[in-house]
């Protein structure tokens, strides 16, 4: 098995391959949640796992200019509710796919060096590891 790089990766947030302007890393951070079921007489904690949930995470340099990014501020004036997007997270030939709703966005900008964005998403529904 080849090690995964991390310049083969990228973010795909309309689900196809086209990828959002310097958009430069993204974080997957997928989680199972737990439910204590001790009982009386038991001598250690016991648990069982519950429901799965997902976040991303992405960042990089703001570019208004590009279709993808400015689709995702453009959440954030709207008055409609939020989009459904499906992301596509690409590990060389192999990616994570699902749907995930944009819940927040962070813009960063210092004197002397570029203007960066990080974008959040949340996973609704399963997230799928597909291998091509």
């Amino acid at each position: 098995m080849a090690a995964a790089m991390g310049k083969d990766g990228f973010i795909s947030i309309d689900g196809t391959t086209t990828k959002p302007a310097y958009i430069d890393s993204w974080s997957l951070n997928p989680a199972i949640g737990t439910a204590e079921v001790t009982a009386y007489g038991d001598s250690a904690k016991a648990f069982i796992s519950t429901i799965r949930e997902w976040t991303v995470t992405c960042g990089g340099t703001l570019d208004k200019s590009d279709a993808k990014q400015d689709a995702a501020l453009d959440q954030f004036a709207s008055t409609a509710s939020s989009t459904s997007w499906t992301l596509r997270l690409y590990d060389s030939t192999s990616y994570w796919t699902g749907s995930a709703y944009l819940t927040g966005a962070t813009i960063n900008s210092q004197v002397g060096d570029k203007v960066s964005v990080t974008y959040n998403f949340q996973g609704t529904g399963d997230l799928s590891y597909i291998t091509t």
